[in-house]
């Protein structure tokens, strides 16, 4: 017969455990929460060949004492046959105490023509802790013997967004798109008023928000709430949740609430190209009225 408090002892020793393990995963899982992000930018964007680029890697949010981005191997993969690679001696890592490196940049040039993607990565040892990438234009070179050729900076860009336009333009006729875009100008337009959509596509300054009403009912959620009908009785339901089945599931979340940011992203987008699309269609409305008042008044 088991002894009574030999089964007691036992009990206690696995509840103890699967609390202290509740306890690990979640400590696992704030870590993870704090972990920073990266953000890449090289300038110019695009440019003759031989290109000049700087590039600036800014460390956003996080813990400043996130452990894998402390004293990391700093990689610069250029797209171009090359990589740098660098490291740095630095004091054992101390939780609270050791601080990230907030900031990188690095210079490189591009000698022949092409479209370039370059990527930046933090390593410990052989692992990828993060990385970011960006892409890189760079134009066939303009040679006039030994004379200095300058050109406006604008001039620059402009012609080399309108070859880029006009690459895009290119692939979406050949693609199947309508008919109307092989009109280069046309693409031009409709391309800049997209653009412009684009660029006011802030949550504050739409209007379809507003008159869809209540946000609870369509706007996208990728925060998780743990709920239970069941009052106090319901806590046993939660700790479980919360410790046991978010941790285990947790990959999944994190995949579905990336792919519900890029949605949510998508219909700003959607939604300003609706209100951009509404504007000229009212302009346009209003013109016709005017144009129709005055044909009336002269007969």
């Amino acid at each position: 017969m088991t002894d009574p408090r030999r089964a007691l002892c036992t009990l206690a020793a696995l509840a103890a455990a699967l609390v202290a393990s509740g306890h690990l995963m979640a400590a696992q899982r704030d870590a993870a929460d704090k972990k920073p992000s990266l953000s890449l930018k090289a300038s110019p964007p695009a440019g003759f060949a031989p290109l000049r680029v700087h590039l600036t890697v800014d460390v956003k949010g996080g813990a400043n004492d996130y452990a894998d981005f402390y004293c990391p191997t700093v990689q610069w993969d250029w797209d171009d046959g090359t990589i740098s690679e660098t490291s740095e001696d630095c004091n054992p890592y101390e939780a609270g105490k050791s601080n990230i490196q907030r900031r990188y940049s690095a210079d490189h040039t591009f000698r022949l023509s092409g479209d370039y993607r370059l990527t930046f990565r933090l390593k410990q040892k052989d692992k990828v802790v993060s990385s970011a990438t960006t892409t890189l234009t760079g134009a066939p070179g303009r040679h006039r013997g030994l004379r200095r050729v300058t050109a406006s900076v604008d001039h620059v860009m402009a012609e080399l967004q309108g070859r880029v336009r006009e690459r895009v333009r290119a692939d979406l006729v050949r693609h199947g798109a309508s008919s109307a875009l092989e009109d280069p100008a046309l693409f031009a337009e409709i391309d800049e008023m997209l653009r412009a959509a684009i660029d006011r596509s802030q949550p504050a300054a739409l209007l379809l928000p507003e008159l869809l009403g209540d946000p609870s009912t369509w706007r996208l959620e990728t925060a998780i709430k743990y709920q239970t009908h069941r009052g106090t009785s319901g806590a046993p339901i939660m700790f479980v949740k919360r410790r046991l089945l978010m941790p285990v599931l947790r990959w999944f979340y994190e995949f579905s609430r990336d792919n519900f940011e890029r949605q949510r992203r998508i219909n700003q987008v959607l939604f300003a190209c609706v209100q951009e699309l509404a504007i000229e269609t009212t302009r346009l409305r209003r013109e016709l009225r005017e144009r129709s008042g005055e044909r009336l008044d002269r007969t």
